[in-house]
């Protein structure tokens, strides 16, 4: 294949994604259920609640404590997030059990939720 097919054919692709976020952006909001999290200290928490009185909310997952992709973006976090939660709901999510997530969040010294 051509070095100019491949430029053609990413241009292509590129018109597509941006017609798919158009597509996204005038779609009708759907509603969601109410998710029921567990937390590090084994306490239930909605989603709703992740909210924190705010109209947005950052969730974010982490693929748990094997994933040194995931521990390296979480121990990024700890600068930013004071600055996020000024503006959204901010909390990280994990299929960890929330003993193994609580032990790995105190030995990483990590402050968000």
């Amino acid at each position: 294949m051509s070095e100019q097919k491949i430029r053609d054919f990413e241009k292509k692709i590129q018109l597509l994604k941006e017609e798919l976020g158009t597509l996204y952006k005038s779609a009708e909001p759907k509603p969601i259920s109410d998710y029921t999290f567990q937390r590090q200290d084994g306490s239930n928490v909605t989603l709703s609640d992740l909210f924190d009185g705010r109209d947005e909310l950052l969730l974010i997952f982490n693929m748990g404590k094997e994933c040194p992709y995931c521990t390296l973006w979480a121990d990024g976090y700890n600068g930013l997030s004071d600055h996020l939660e000024n503006r959204a709901g901010f909390v990280v999510v994990s299929p960890d059990l929330p003993k193994i997530q609580k032990e790995f969040y105190d030995s990483r010294h990590w402050q968000f939720p």
